[in-house]
């Protein structure tokens, strides 16, 4: 069965009750700022609702000891140089915003 969950992956406290309470097995990681546009408005804010917000998602989740299976993080063509190619996994990653630069170092560090 699957579910929804809406919460703020920064709330350490409010994270580790639902990662206790719902023991997931799979989890598709789509949390984070979403846009363009606002990432050159704020490009920290960005960054910590992409990278910071994913590592304490990753953490919570190893340090609960969830009987996790897969996780899914979603990335972005933002992550991929500018182009009219169809992207392949061996386009180079050039992001070209804050958006983009967050989506990279995102899947990096997890």
């Amino acid at each position: 069965m699957s579910e929804y969950h809406c919460g703020n992956l920064a709330n350490d406290p409010e994270l580790e009750a639902f990662v206790q309470t719902v023991k997931p097995e799979a989890v598709l990681h789509l949390a984070g700022q979403a846009s363009v546009a606002a990432s050159w408005k704020d490009p920290s804010d960005t960054l910590e609702s992409s990278v910071v917000a994913s590592v304490n998602l990753f953490l919570t989740l190893r340090r609960a000891s969830a009987p996790l299976r897969v996780f899914v993080d979603i990335g972005s063509a933002e992550e991929y140089a500018p182009g009219d190619e169809m992207l392949t996994e061996e386009s180079p990653i050039e992001p070209s915003n804050p958006y983009g630069m967050g989506k990279v170092a995102q899947a990096h560090v997890l």
